[in-house]
C-alpha cells in the first residue's frame, strides 16, 4: 500500500479476464480436459506476434509444451524464460527433469536464465536478518508477457501436474502500461548479478567434467554466466555452482521415472 501511495508503483486500469479449472478437475481422469481452464483460455500461441516472457519457478517443458516452443520458434517468435536455478529451487525432483530440457530450448534458439541465489541482495545490504544470515532468494511467480498486449499472471505452473491435475487460476489482463512495465521487470531481474544465463558451448577435449552424468561424447555443454559480488562468473556443466550434494541429487533423479506429474 505504501508503495501505491508514494506512486513508486503505478496504477493502471485494464480489461482483464478471469480463467479457472473447475474444481472437479481433480475428480476426472487426468486425460479428460473438460474441466481444464485450456479449453476457454486464449490460445496465446495464435496471439504472439513478436515475442514472449516467461517467469515460471517450476518449469518442466514436457512433449506438449516443447511442441508449442518449436512451433513458434518456426514463426520466428523471440521466448525469453527466467526459472530457478538449481541453487533456488525447493524442488530438486522439478529441476532434475527440466534440465534435461537445457539443450533442446538452447538449440531452439530460447533465451534462458535461472535465478541467481544471491540474487537482489546488494538491496538489502544494509538489513539485520536473524544470526546475521540473509534469506536466500527464490523464485515464485507466474507470469507470461505477450508482445505489448497481454500480460497473464496466476496460479499455474508450466509443468504437467498443473495442466491436469491441479486446480489452477489465471488473469488475462489486456494493457500496453502493464507488458511496457513487467517487460523492464524481466530485464531487471536477468541482469547478470541477478540471474544466470544459459548458452551452449563446444566441448574442450580437454576438459573433464566431475559430479555431472554426461556422457563425454557431447560435443557441446551447457554453460552459466553472471556475476557474484562483480565479478563474473561462468559454470560449466555444474547447475551454477548449486553444491555438490544438491547436484548429485539432481542427477540421480534425472534416472529416476517420476512419472508426468511431479
Amino acid at each position: 500500500y505504501r508503495y501505491f501511495k508514494k506512486e513508486d508503483i503505478p496504477l493502471v486500469y485494464a480489461d482483464s479476464h478471469i480463467y479457472y479449472d473447475l474444481p472437479t478437475k481433480i475428480l476426472n481422469p487426468a486425460e479428460d480436459e473438460s474441466t481444464h481452464l485450456e479449453k476457454n483460455f486464449i490460445n496465446a500461441q495464435d496471439k504472439v506476434e513478436k515475442e514472449i516472457y516467461i517467469i515460471n519457478p517450476y518449469f518442466i517443458p514436457n512433449r506438449y509444451i516443447m511442441n508449442n516452443i518449436k512451433k513458434l520458434r518456426k514463426r520466428g517468435i523471440e521466448i525469453y524464460i527466467l526459472t530457478n536455478s538449481l541453487a533456488t529451487n525447493d524442488a530438486i525432483p522439478v529441476y532434475a527433469k527440466y534440465s534435461e530440457y537445457h539443450k533442446d530450448l538452447l538449440k531452439l534458439g530460447v533465451h534462458l536464465y535461472e535465478l541467481n541465489p544471491h540474487a537482489v541482495k546488494y538491496i538489502f545490504k544494509h538489513h539485520t536478518y536473524f544470526k546475521n544470515k540473509s534469506p536466500k532468494t527464490f523464485l515464485h511467480a507466474k507470469t507470461m508477457t505477450i508482445d505489448n498486449k497481454y500480460f497473464i499472471i496466476g496460479s499455474a505452473n508450466l509443468d504437467p501436474r498443473s495442466r491436469k491435475i491441479n486446480t489452477e487460476a489465471v488473469a488475462v489482463i489486456k494493457s500496453k502500461e502493464i507488458t511496457k512495465y513487467t517487460k523492464e521487470i524481466f530485464r531487471f531481474f536477468t541482469q547478470p548479478e541477478n540471474a544466470y544465463e544459459l548458452k551452449l558451448e563446444k566441448r574442450k577435449k580437454d576438459k573433464i567434467c566431475i559430479a555431472t552424468c554426461i556422457p563425454l561424447t557431447d560435443r557441446y555443454h551447457v554453460v552459466w554466466s553472471g556475476k557474484n559480488d562483480n565479478k563474473k562468473v561462468k559454470y560449466y556443466d555444474n547447475d551454477a555452482d548449486a553444491g555438490f550434494f544438491r547436484r548429485v541429487a539432481s542427477n540421480i533423479l534425472k534416472y529416476i521415472p517420476l512419472g508426468n506429474h511431479i
